[in-house]
């Protein structure tokens, strides 16, 4: 940051309001400043997927003192804050050292700059909209076309190279691919939605084992893994910050690992 250059922690958050606006959320999601005075100086951001007590230890560790994620860390009410569990932790050590939280969530999701049109757009899909529209700017999901056709084995490649994923659980269905619908993080309640798009192959992630079959015959459906879907999002949150915040570079986490395994 430019040492004549002076934000508040409200600025930060005001960046990512601009860009995401925090009304879009869902009913049930909990975006925006979660913890922290947002009168204070910003001394610096560190971007991640997940809120945990190592992202805030990193923050500490690195003079930091806003965290930006898109999961938020709580979803409903805290009862106690005794340390008994690492969401109880987190929020105390955050405290303690004077770390602000804030999530971005369902407004990064539902937006048409969002976590599915990025993973779109690093595809290559082009002619895109909404997948599933709340109104003509928000919604979740994006369906659009490839450039040209590829066979299912191709476009899973195609995957797995864009994501650097090493496995990818799908079903056998539909062997040429050319229209494509996303959605990052648990689209599973949107098959149908994909399939009334007339897609050719469906995008997600946490898929059940019996959704693969809603598809079966007519439509490739790609779970690629919730974490892999969601984790160019700090990608989404350094664009706006740096939009509205000049001479201002937040930094990404290096504490935020993928909580799954593959063996």
């Amino acid at each position: 940051m430019n040492s004549e250059t002076h934000y508040k922690i409200a600025d930060a958050v005001a960046a990512l309001d601009a860009a995401f606006p925090f009304n879009t959320q869902d009913d049930w999601d909990n975006s925006g400043l979660l913890v922290g005075d947002a009168e204070a100086e910003l001394t610096g951001i560190l971007l991640t997927l997940d809120i945990t007590e190592a992202t805030v230890a990193e923050a500490v560790s690195r003079g930091l003192n806003l965290v930006v994620s898109h999961h938020p860390l709580m979803f409903s009410g805290l009862r106690r804050l005794t340390g008994q569990t690492a969401e109880q932790r987190t929020i105390a050590a955050a405290i303690r050292h004077g770390i602000a939280l804030c999530a971005v969530h369902t407004p990064a999701d539902k937006s048409q700059r969002g976590t599915s049109a990025l993973l779109a757009q690093n595809i290559g899909l082009v002619d895109t909209q909404i997948l599933v529209p709340d109104d003509e700017n928000h919604g979740y999901g994006i369906v659009g076309r490839l450039p040209k056709t590829l066979t299912a084995a191709a476009f899973l490649h195609l995957l797995k190279q864009t994501l650097g994923v090493g496995s990818i659980r799908y079903n056998a269905s539909c062997e040429n691919i050319r229209r494509v619908a996303i959605c990052t993080g648990s689209g599973s309640s949107f098959i149908g939605k994909a399939l009334a798009a007339h897609a050719d192959a469906y995008v997600t992630a946490d898929i059940k084992y019996h959704q693969f079959d809603l598809a079966q015959g007519q439509m490739l459906v790609a779970d690629i893994g919730h974490y892999e879907s969601e984790v160019l999002v700090k990608e989404l949150f350094y664009s706006a910050i740096t939009e509205k915040l000049t001479n201002f570079a937040p930094c990404l986490a290096e504490s935020c690992a993928n909580p799954v395994k593959y063996y």
